[in-house]
C-alpha cells in the first residue's frame, strides 16, 4: 500500500474589504469617540453655573422681624449684567420690584414693608460662566403689619427684556478660563476625528486601486 502524504489545508484567502466598509467603520469609531466626549464634557458644563447657597429670606422662612435687606449669596462671583429681582403675593401680584446690587458672590436689595402674608422671591443673575440663572423661593410675613400690599405698575416688557443678557454677555470672552479650556479641548477633539475620517478615506481609497 502506497502511502499519500498528508494534504494541509491553506486557509482561505483573506478578502480585504472595499473602501466603503473601511470608511464606515472609521466613521463608526469616530462618532463613538465623540459620543464619549459630550458624556464627559457636558456634566461639567451644567455643574458649572453657580448655585444659591444661602438668603435672607431663607426658602421657607417666617419672618417676624423686618430684614434691612434682600440678600442672595452664590458660591462663585457673578458678572453684573443687568440682574433682577420681584417679590408677588399670594395672588401673584407683583408687589415689589427692584435691580439687585451685586458684588462679588452677593446680590442685593433693600427689603420692602410688606404687610403679614404669604410671598415668593423671583430672580434672575447672571453667574460666572456667562449664563443666566433664575430662581425663585416662598417665605411668609408674620410681623403684625396689617393691610394689603400694593401692587407695582406692570412692566412685563421690562421685566423679560432684564431676563436677558445684553448684547456681548455670555460670549467666549466672559468665560472663565477652565470653561474656556474645556470648549477647545472638544474643539481640537472634534477637528481630529474628522482628520481622521479623511485620511483613512483616502488610504482607503488608494489602498483599493
Amino acid at each position: 500500500m502506497i502511502a499519500h502524504p498528508a494534504r494541509t489545508r491553506r486557509p482561505a484567502p483573506r478578502v480585504p474589504s472595499s473602501p466603503a466598509a473601511r470608511r464606515s467603520r472609521a466613521v463608526a469609531r469616530v462618532l463613538a469617540v465623540l459620543a464619549v466626549l459630550a458624556v464627559v464634557f457636558l456634566p461639567l458644563a451644567a455643574l458649572a453655573h453657580d448655585q444659591l447657597i444661602t438668603s435672607v429670606p431663607g426658602d421657607g422662612e417666617t419672618l417676624t422681624e423686618f430684614p434691612t435687606q434682600i440678600s442672595l449669596e452664590f458660591n462663585n462671583e457673578l458678572i453684573d449684567a443687568a440682574p433682577a429681582l420681584l417679590i408677588r403675593d399670594a395672588a401673584s401680584q407683583t408687589v415689589y420690584r427692584a435691580t439687585p446690587e451685586v458684588s462679588g458672590r452677593l446680590a442685593t436689595a433693600p427689603f420692602p414693608e410688606l404687610p403679614d402674608g404669604d410671598y415668593r422671591i423671583n430672580w434672575s443673575v447672571v453667574s460666572s460662566d456667562g449664563h443666566r440663572i433664575e430662581g425663585s423661593m416662598p417665605f411668609v410675613m408674620a410681623t403684625g403689619l396689617t393691610g394689603g400690599a400694593t401692587p407695582v405698575a406692570t412692566q412685563e416688557a421690562t421685566t423679560e427684556a432684564s431676563t436677558q443678557a445684553p448684547a456681548g454677555e455670555g460670549g467666549l470672552a466672559d468665560l472663565p478660563a477652565a470653561t474656556r479650556i474645556a470648549i477647545g479641548v472638544g474643539g481640537v477633539a472634534a477637528a481630529a476625528g474628522v482628520l481622521a475620517v479623511v485620511l483613512r478615506a483616502r488610504r482607503g481609497g488608494i489602498r483599493g486601486q
